[in-house]
């Protein structure tokens, strides 16, 4: 790090074998406004506090495939974009099912697998109705998220939750203050005191504009839990409990992303990114093959 920069906040490894990432301010925004802004970044060897790399934080090639997932790296038009193909994808999925859905002889009769018909319509038939229901909760999860505003505003009105008026323009965050009263360590145990069965997720240090150490902790059962260590007096404040809207908004994040919610749904969360391909390249080709098939019947008419 220059020796003009200041440490924004620390990152504690989440598995074995991570490092620890000592993360500074932003410097500089991205290249042509594409990702996020660059930053110094360190990476500690959590038992020496060796430095094993550093890096400006832009554009790895993670944050490019999770940004393209999730606004095509447009900013807020691409999340709209995004937010209306899932809408379409729903949409799709829905009426899939009542495209396939038997009209006589039983719904296990139409899931064998029939030596009969086109196979590109027999594989998107049988591998679209195993995936639709899947797929139909990753598209509604990915619309919540997508146009997370709207929606959180809808749960609070039905939780009856009165609407903080909110500023368009974010404010630009202050710089991290270069004298602290307390350490970061000290502000650490003061947090663990409070909850010593909690594991360090991160700390981010005080601001010019906010006095208090920002430590986030993980409890036994894996949820973040964010607690606040007023540096001149060492109080720790206690996490407020979830409101609904967190509540709603961290299901919806776990079951799109996989997150916390078992093996099982986290492969179906993967293997479906391949199925969507699948499905997309046989419906084109049966879609094809109904125009020429259409043709031919004007044809020969």
């Amino acid at each position: 790090m220059a020796a003009t920069d200041r440490v924004g906040g620390v990152r504690y490894p989440g598995h074995v074998g991570d490092a620890i990432t000592v993360a500074g301010t932003p410097y500089s925004p991205a290249p042509l406004n594409m990702g996020p802004p660059k930053r110094a970044q360190v990476f500690l060897d959590p038992k020496t506090a060796a430095v094993l790399d550093m890096t400006d934080g832009t554009l790895g090639y993670a944050w490019v495939l999770k940004a393209t997932h999730g606004h095509l790296m447009l900013g807020e038009v691409g999340k709209q974009i995004v937010g209306w193909m899932g809408v379409a994808m729903l949409i799709s999925c829905l009426t899939g099912i009542w495209i396939w859905w038997p009209k006589s002889g039983g719904v296990l009769k139409k899931l064998k697998w029939s030596s009969k018909g086109q196979f590109n319509k027999k594989l998107h038939h049988h591998v679209g109705i195993w995936i639709a229901v899947p797929l139909a909760v990753l598209s509604l999860t990915g619309i919540y998220v997508s146009f997370l505003q709207a929606f959180t505003g809808m749960v609070d009105a039905a939780a009856g939750v009165a609407k903080m008026e909110t500023s368009e323009a974010r404010p630009r965050p202050a710089p991290p203050l270069l004298n602290t009263a307390l350490t970061a360590d000290q502000a650490l145990q003061a947090t663990l005191a409070r909850a010593p069965d909690h594991e360090p997720d991160t700390i981010m240090l005080p601001t010019e504009s906010n006095p208090h150490w920002v430590v986030t902790l993980t409890n036994p059962d894996g949820i973040a839990q964010v607690y606040r260590v007023h540096d001149a007096t060492g109080d720790v404040s206690a996490p407020p409990a979830p409101s609904v809207t967190d509540s709603t908004t961290k299901l919806m994040e776990d079951v799109h992303f996989g997150l916390d919610l078992g093996f099982v749904w986290k492969a179906i969360v993967f293997l479906s990114g391949f199925i969507i391909v699948a499905l997309g390249y046989t419906g084109i080709l049966m879609w094809l093959r109904g125009l020429r098939m259409k043709r031919l019947v004007q044809e020969q008419s």
